[in-house]
């Protein structure tokens, strides 16, 4: 498993977010883990942070600014189109799953019901 990693994760649940960043830390040995609420502190994040995450974990449906519109705009500037970026969502709606592909996300990870299946999404997702 790989170690010093920068990570943004973009989740306005709590308790999602919580397990998301347990699940981590067992995974990762040294990680530098940003939680923001909405969309709109991830921009203000990416514009504002000398380093760039390695990887975003993003969320659909935030308040003020939602994954999709964060998801367009990384993936259209010259600065950020090469992070990889996980949709890690509640829907399975294949849709949105295609519109997230041709916006450019990396991967799509619908949430596992499961503590031990995020956990082997996350590795799989962080190789």
């Amino acid at each position: 498993m790989r170690s010093n990693i920068s990570i943004f994760l973009a989740e306005d649940d709590d308790d999602d977010a919580s397990l998301f960043k347990e699940a981590v830390t067992e995974l990762v040995s040294d990680v530098n883990l940003v939680i923001l609420s909405n969309g709109e502190q991830l921009m203000r994040q990416l514009e504002t942070n000398e380093q760039l995450p390695d990887i975003i974990f993003l969320d659909l449906n935030m308040p003020v600014k939602n994954g999709l519109d964060c998801l367009k705009e990384i993936k259209s500037s010259s600065l950020w189109k090469s992070i990889k970026v996980v949709v890690l969502s509640t829907t399975s709606d294949d849709i949105q799953i295609k519109k997230c592909y041709s916006l450019g996300a990396d991967v799509f990870v619908t949430k596992p019901p499961s503590y031990d299946k995020l956990k082997l999404h996350l590795k799989s997702c962080l190789l």
